[in-house]
């Protein structure tokens, strides 16, 4: 699991069913990276993709119970820790100079 992989998976736990292009928004990823980071997910049990009703070549990403315990592990070792997750994720998006540190810290989280 990655730092980007967690990234996304929190923002599904926090807006829900979302497309491609609304997680490389909100995730800050080019479409490319974040389509290939959901493909494995989907591999890995961790996301689910069905196509859009009305348009069958969006797809939707929902977040998997296996996907939801990830997150809730990695909160809740963030906060063992005195940390958020959402500050966490924030400042590794807003401020790729802290990313070591911060890489470090969760990379911790998630083992």
């Amino acid at each position: 699991m990655t730092v980007q992989q967690l990234h996304i998976l929190h923002a599904l736990k926090q807006r829900g069913t979302m497309t491609a292009t609304q997680l490389g928004s909100a995730c800050f990823f080019s479409p490319p990276s974040c389509t290939r980071m959901l493909v494995e997910m989907v591999d890995g049990g961790l996301v689910s993709c069905e196509p859009l009703e009305f348009d069958k070549r969006v797809k939707l990403y929902k977040l998997t119970a296996a996907g939801a315990q990830i997150v809730k592990n990695a909160e809740q070792k963030a906060e063992s820790e005195g940390h958020l997750l959402d500050e966490s994720l924030d400042v590794w998006t807003t401020d790729r100079r802290r990313l070591s540190k911060w890489r470090r810290v969760m990379t911790g989280w998630l083992s």
